[in-house]
C-alpha cells in the first residue's frame, strides 16, 4: 500500500510526515475499526521512499481514541462526508461554522455510544469558501477545515 506523504511547501499537513507511525483503520458499513500490525520489514514509521512490511493483526471492535476526520472529499462541490469517532458514550454537537464564527449547519447532536460515524454535509445553498467543521464533548473537542468550491 502506499502511503501518502506531506508536501513540506505549503502550511498544511497534508499527508504522513517524517518519522511519523503507521497505523492502519478498517472501514466498514458498521464504522471505523483500528487494526494492529505486526511489521516484518522496517520499522512501521514513514519515511520518504521507504518501504515497510507487516500483517495486520487484531481489529479493534470500537475505536480506541477520540477523532474527527478530514471531511472527504475537500474541497468539495456539493457535500462532503464527515467521519468521527468516540472512545466511550457522550453527548455529542458536530456542527459547520463559516469564518465568521455563524453556525451554517448542524450535523449530529446527542448522545452517542463508542463507536465511528458519519454525517454528510450538503452546502448546496452555501457560498464558495472554507467552513470549519467542529466536534466538541465534554471531554474532546476538534475542528477541521472543509473547503466548498463553486
Amino acid at each position: 500500500m502506499a502511503i501518502w506523504g506531506d508536501d513540506p511547501s505549503t502550511p498544511e499537513i497534508d499527508g504522513a510526515v517524517e518519522g511519523e507511525a503507521l497505523s492502519f483503520r478498517l472501514y466498514s458499513p458498521e464504522g471505523e475499526s483500528a487494526a494492529s500490525v505486526e511489521w516484518i520489514e522496517g520499522e512501521g514509521l514513514y519515511r520518504t521512499d521507504g518501504f515497510a512490511r507487516g500483517t495486520l493483526g487484531e481489529v479493534a471492535s470500537a475505536p480506541v481514541e477520540w477523532g474527527l476526520a478530514e471531511p472527504y472529499p475537500n474541497p468539495f462541490n456539493p457535500s462532503t462526508t464527515v467521519r468521527f469517532s468516540l472512545a466511550e458514550a457522550a453527548e455529542v454537537r458536530l456542527a459547520v461554522f463559516d469564518l465568521s464564527g455563524r453556525e451554517v449547519a448542524l450535523l449530529a447532536n446527542g448522545w452517542f455510544e463508542a463507536g465511528s460515524f458519519s454525517a454528510s454535509w450538503n452546502g448546496e445553498s452555501l457560498a464558495s469558501g472554507i467552513y470549519l467543521v467542529k466536534l466538541e464533548t465534554p471531554s474532546f473537542s476538534a475542528t477541521r477545515k472543509a473547503t466548498l468550491v463553486r
